[in-house]
């Protein structure tokens, strides 16, 4: 059957429905596996290297307002929220982490990755990829429960301004490329109604560096205190200089692998220090 179906859609003749049994019309018993496997073919003739790709941000609720803090400020300038957004009736702020999704017309599979800016590596950033290319359901929840079977997404599913639930993680579609422009214009007869992007005024935190006797911290050195402030270097200690230093000065010293000891003879014992916690060690 295979080997007759690539001359049948060629010549757009004949069917892609499997033979059926002589007597009464009956459905043979591998008739849905070799349905399955023509409309695969089909597909991969008539879609192969048909992508749809969309723009989307990460939201952390299904129903707007998904920006409340953007909203509030346009809204005490003066400005209309439904007038920006396009007609949405929300707006996405353009500050928040950008997504590529992408659905494969030829497997009917979606993939969702990180979408880089301009000269950035993403090193000690989360993994580029968000879920590999693979077939995606709507109503997972109740599928992964064996309630009702799996509802996959398909072509027709995906507009700018809905939400995609990829495995609990919420996609908002902001927008999408020409090419997916065009293609569900002429084909699927859908509009894309991108959703614009708003500038966020962002403020820039200067965390002050806290002095001796400020507050309740236990403010010691300098390099203590560069030490306890939220985005500052922390200063290293060069205890081979340290070691050089207290030797010279006849203490006698003591290294291992991982820590420098101290040991000074104090009435017949040995008093190791090591980060400043004195331990009695009987000779």
């Amino acid at each position: 059957m295979k080997s007759e179906f690539g001359a049948m859609y060629a010549t757009g003749m004949g069917t892609i429905e499997p033979r059926r049994k002589a007597n009464n019309n009956a459905c043979s018993t591998d008739y849905h596996a070799l349905k399955e496997g023509l409309e695969k073919t089909q597909r991969f003739l008539q879609y192969d290297g048909q992508v749809m790709r969309f723009l989307a941000v990460e939201v952390y609720s299904i129903h707007p307002p998904y920006f409340p803090k953007v909203e509030e400020e346009i809204r005490q300038r003066g400005e209309d929220v439904y007038s920006l957004s396009n007609g949405h009736g929300f707006v996405v702020s353009a500050n928040a982490k950008r997504y590529a999704l992408s659905f494969y017309l030829a497997s009917l599979d979606t993939e969702v990755v990180v979408q880089r800016g301009m000269g950035h590596t993403g090193a000690g950033d989360e993994p580029m990829m968000i879920m590999k290319k693979s077939r995606l359901a709507k109503n997972w929840r109740e599928a992964q429960r064996f309630r009702v079977p799996p509802s996959y997404y398909n072509v027709e599913d995906f507009h700018c301004g809905e939400i995609v639930d990829c495995y609990g993680r919420l996609f908002l579609l902001v927008g999408c490329d020409e090419k997916t422009h065009e293609a569900y214009r002429s084909t699927y007869g859908i509009f894309q109604n991108e959703v614009p992007l708003i500038a966020e005024n962002e403020v820039n935190v200067v965390q002050p560096i806290p002095s001796q006797g400020d507050g309740f911290l236990a403010i010691g050195s300098a390099q203590d205190t560069l030490a306890t402030v939220y985005g500052m270097p922390k200063v290293t200690k060069d205890y081979k200089k340290i070691a050089r230093l207290v030797c010279l000065n006849h203490i006698h010293c003591m290294y291992n692998i991982d820590h420098f000891y101290l040991l000074e003879i104090k009435d017949n014992y040995y008093v190791q220090k090591r980060l400043w916690s004195p331990i009695i060690l009987s000779i």
